[in-house]
């Protein structure tokens, strides 16, 4: 037995387990402190589930070519956006961190970051400009929300675990002659991200070098991909 919401609540939550890669102590107690205290076979049960439900989903997307907010893509952006706050909430160190918010041109210029939660991070920001920093390791290196217009700018980014650059629901973003490697992201752009330029980065070694929304054409959002070197994108 469990105690929560509703079962679409705990069906989502197990989506980010799997998203997250939790082994079953992990998962269970992450259902736990969200107020599911499920066993090992209901938790089996739910995954199992949300697995056959996938070849469903691939059945619709092969009929209609592209399905633009599948439950997986939609899970996993919005785990990004949750972890990011949370990731930076939780860094207790002021000097470990940058916010850049609602502000226009900042320039973050020839600083090291390493060892933070999120290194640099901007929510509604216009203009801003990360340049010739060294960046790692930390858990995410560049990290901006809802905004436009950033310049990321050569930067040596090396060791940050979930994603180098990460860029959700902001757009006309330059990314540029950055070397980033040993992320599981590289650059990620969420589906929401439009007519951002990525170009001229050196993005090796990581498990995905460049990643526009999970695999979403180019043409959808906008973005465009230029002399970048990379091995997986």
């Amino acid at each position: 037995m469990y105690r929560g919401n509703t079962t679409s609540t705990l069906k989502n939550l197990v989506i980010e387990c799997m998203a997250m890669n939790l082994s079953e102590k992990e998962a269970l107690e992450y259902l736990k402190d969200k107020g599911h205290n499920i066993s090992h076979d209901t938790f089996y049960r739910h995954k199992r589930k949300i697995i056959e439900s996938r070849f469903d989903r691939l059945g619709l997307i092969a009929k209609s070519q592209f399905v633009d907010q599948h439950l997986d893509r939609i899970a996993n952006l919005e785990l990004i956006n949750k972890e990011m706050w949370s990731l930076y909430r939780h860094e207790k160190d002021n000097f470990k961190k940058v916010l850049i918010t609602g502000s226009k041109n900042t320039n973050v210029h020839r600083v090291t970051f390493e060892g933070n939660k999120i290194a640099v991070f901007m929510t509604g920001s216009n203009g801003s400009t990360i340049e010739e920093n060294f960046i790692g390791p930390n858990t995410i290196g560049v990290a901006s929300q809802s905004s436009i217009g950033v310049q990321i700018h050569a930067n040596m980014m090396t060791g940050n675990d979930l994603a180098g650059v990460t860029m959700v629901n902001t757009n006309r973003t330059q990314i540029d002659a950055n070397s980033i490697g040993g992320s599981r992201n590289g650059i990620f752009l969420d589906y929401q991200s439009n007519k951002n330029t990525v170009e001229n980065n050196t993005a090796l070694k990581n498990d995905i070098d460049i990643n526009n929304a999970d695999g979403l054409p180019l043409n959808i959002n906008g973005n465009e991909l230029l002399k970048n070197i990379c091995m997986i994108s």
